[in-house]
């Protein structure tokens, strides 16, 4: 199959879990596609490999400096888009605060200065609008910054926060030729299927409810999207003529932790994980809390939920969200298959034919 009359796409952090979707749907779709990995013999770089099958030729993995201006602009040349999703938990974290800032910024330049590319888009996070302290009552939507000095957001995210805010002041700078159409996508926690050889912290909680690692459920309510609808939304802004200059809130559902483990339990009990479903009392939840850190850093959102609008990437781009239901099930699934959480002596995979995750290869 010859793709080289397609655009090509740059897709940076290629190995995290919302890199690798993004480049599946990307070849799917036909597109030739050029993906940054950190290091080129790491072994789990097989995996997007694989997503090629017979059209290997459409995926082109590099690793660059990305502190360097030069591997930038290499790194664009020839590409008409750019999806850029920073700092993930496949990549060594920055050396200090600015780094990731400084990095957007050559990137940008790079873009701005380049012949060939149309739009940039940029992954933030729905903590970039609702932040870490959700107010009672207020609905949330693109319109809504969070603030950037609460003490409560975590490093990784008050990064994101400052990526996006860098991203925008940047392109209000550029003028004539040099000006560039950018997007944000701000996403929740991206559950769903892992491909074979990428990463996701998120699948930490699925794992622990099933392998009976978790002894307290507490009243935590979670902002949860499908990892297969986030890429889509990527691709969607990419060309969709309504996209730039927005920010697009991409959220499923809130869903209580003990809802998760429902889903589950519903699907996987037969199966022999004999999984929790009860909500643990909130002072049970503050006694452990006092030995755990993990554990009292969400008890300041234990009971709490958001409101949000997410209309708007419906409207603008076409597309739907999956149930929260789905994507967990469909998570564990590959997650089970890919042995990255143990099988019981009674599982049986799915009532239809099942295959290690490596969903679709373009063929």
């Amino acid at each position: 199959m010859s793709q080289n009359n397609q655009p090509k796409v740059l897709v940076t952090s290629g190995l995290s879990h919302l890199g690798s979707h993004i480049i599946l749907q990307l070849l799917q779709k036909g597109y030739q596609v050029r993906g940054i990995v950190c290091d080129l013999s790491n072994t789990r770089c097989n995996g997007l490999k694989q997503l090629t099958a017979n059209a290997s030729q459409d995926l082109e993995l590099i690793s660059i400096n990305q502190l360097d201006q030069t591997s930038w602009s290499e790194a664009i040349q020839d590409c008409t888009y750019v999806c850029y999703i920073p700092n993930d938990s496949s990549n060594n974290l920055p050396k200090d605060e600015m780094e990731p800032m400084e990095i957007t910024k050559l990137l940008l330049n790079a873009c701005s200065t380049s012949t060939s590319i149309q739009r940039l888009v940029v992954t933030s996070s729905d903590q970039a609008v609702i932040g870490s302290s959700v107010i009672d009552g207020k609905i949330y939507s693109e319109e809504d910054w969070s603030d950037i000095d609460d003490p409560n957001i975590q490093p990784c995210l008050k990064s994101k926060i400052l990526i996006e805010k860098t991203a925008w002041e940047f392109a209000k700078t550029l003028k004539g030729k040099n000006k560039l159409e950018l997007v944000v996508i701000n996403p929740c926690d991206m559950y769903g299927p892992i491909i074979a050889g990428t990463t996701c912290n998120n699948l930490e909680i699925i794992k622990k409810i099933l392998e009976k690692k978790i002894s307290i459920i507490p009243k935590l309510c979670l902002r949860i999207v499908d990892i297969r609808d986030v890429a889509a939304v990527h691709i969607a802004a990419m060309t969709s003529p309504r996209a730039p200059g927005n920010r697009y809130l991409t959220i499923s559902e809130s869903v209580w932790v003990k809802e998760i483990a429902e889903y589950l339990a519903e699907e996987f009990d037969s199966q022999g994980y004999k999984i929790s479903k009860e909500e643990t009392p909130l002072f049970v939840v503050k006694g452990v809390a006092l030995i755990n850190k993990s554990l009292k850093q969400v008890i300041p959102a234990i009971g709490k939920t958001a409101t949000f609008q997410n209309d708007k990437v419906v409207k603008d781009l076409g597309l739907k969200f999956r149930s929260v239901a789905i994507t967990v099930v469909d998570m564990a699934y590959s997650a089970i298959e890919n042995g990255l959480i143990k099988k019981t002596s009674k599982y049986r995979g799915r009532n239809t034919q099942f295959v290690r995750y490596i969903p679709e290869a373009v063929q």
